[in-house]
């Protein structure tokens, strides 16, 4: 237990700082547990998806990498499923301030996408406009920009199709 109360991470001692770089243990966790939470979201299972991103937002963030966006991005979704509208409306902030800090342009293109989905699936049309722009602002390869907006267009068909965010 950290002294803020929060559990550490398995692996709190490998921390980059000190070692320069994530050991693979720990992004097997890491990608686990994303998986385990995207898996929970896509089945409707808002509380078990919130407890499980809840412990992880819980720990240092210092831990994960870009990916810290799918945390954001899978509590906003969860916690609105739940109908808790402000704590969805806070982990989306996290999630949007995040990106433009990412240190890859590609994954400021591929989480930019997939906020510019679940932005348009939630009918805000206006700020899912704002991140297509950012997209095409990246210095990224053109066919690449292309899949960043195909990515987007599956997020909404497949959430429209599906009657719930899909964020793929």
């Amino acid at each position: 237990m950290t002294a803020s109360g929060g559990n550490r991470h398995p692996y709190a001692d490998f921390s980059r700082r000190s070692h320069g770089d994530t050991p693979d243990s720990l992004i097997a966790v890491n990608l686990q547990l994303l998986t385990r939470s995207g898996y929970l979201i896509n089945q409707a299972d808002y509380a078990a998806a919130v407890r499980l991103l809840s412990r992880a937002l819980g720990e240092d963030l210092d831990f994960w990498g870009d990916e810290k966006v799918d945390l954001f991005l899978g509590a906003a979704v969860a916690h609105r499923g739940l109908g808790d509208e402000a704590k969805a409306e806070r982990q989306l902030e996290n999630a949007l301030l995040t990106i433009p800090t990412l240190d890859a342009t590609f994954n400021m293109g591929h989480y930019a996408a997939k906020a510019s989905g679940l932005l348009r699936v939630w009918g805000r049309e206006a700020e899912a406009r704002e991140w297509d722009a950012l997209i095409g602002q990246l210095k990224v390869p053109e066919k690449t920009a292309g899949l960043f907006r195909e990515r987007t267009a599956r997020i909404v068909e497949r959430s429209g199709s599906r009657g719930q965010v899909f964020l793929c």
